[in-house]
């Protein structure tokens, strides 16, 4: 990537406020991915494909204290979930409200198979949109083989964030924000060029099981 792209409109952003309930070992933020904990890879992986300090949103301050062990030596930014919303939706929110930047790339803590090539590719499609489209669109997403719209491996458009930010029920998940935006890029998984790994950079691991089997079926993709 060169310099002359606007990359640096673009932050990446892991959302690591959840509680982990499914994932029996404790908090799978911190669960070991060839050799260094998740987060710690995350965080890399948005740095290279971003070119700037990545953000991790954090619930609590015992969190941020657990997280910023896991991410020592690493130029990252913490800010809070944003009180009034659960789950995912309260990192998005807590991320646009803290930040500046016109664009966030926000993604989970537990996506082993993150890959900065797909960041970037996605990234790249902003690019095309934002010289194509008029007005400009709110946010870009890839759609799975099933139809569903994949909210966390997704650019958001910030001000378009704070713009529906009142109008979402404190339970709502990121797919009811995306669904509530006037202008959603998508693109099919299956119009992606094969090299880009876009749906195992999708790909999350809830239960130690999953995270398991993506450490033996997939040694040649992670980092």
């Amino acid at each position: 990537m060169t310099t002359e792209q606007p990359v640096a409109s673009v932050r990446g952003v892991v959302l690591a406020g959840g509680n982990s309930n499914r994932f029996a070992d404790g908090d799978k933020a911190v669960a070991s991915v060839a050799g260094e904990p998740l987060l710690s890879r995350t965080v890399t992986v948005l740095r290279a494909a971003t070119q700037r300090e990545p953000i991790i949103v954090v619930d609590t301050q015992e969190e941020r204290a657990t997280y910023a062990t896991a991410v020592e030596g690493t130029d990252v930014r913490f800010v809070f979930d944003a009180p009034a919303y659960d789950g995912p939706l309260a990192g998005i929110v807590g991320a646009a409200r803290a930040l500046d930047s016109q664009w966030l790339f926000c993604c989970g803590c537990d996506m082993p198979l993150l890959a900065p090539t797909a960041v970037s590719w996605m990234i790249d499609q902003l690019r095309r949109t934002e010289t194509t489209r008029e007005p400009p669109v709110d946010a870009v997403a890839v759609v799975h083989p099933t139809g569903v719209v994949e909210p966390l491996h997704t650019l958001y458009r910030r001000e378009s964030v704070i713009g529906l930010q009142q109008s979402l029920s404190n339970t709502a998940g990121p797919r009811r924000l995306l669904s509530k935006f006037d202008r959603v890029s998508t693109v099919s998984i299956a119009d992606v060029p094969a090299q880009i790994p876009i749906e195992p950079s999708t790909t999350n691991a809830n239960t130690v099981e999953e995270l398991d089997r993506i450490r033996h079926n997939s040694d040649s993709l992670l980092l």
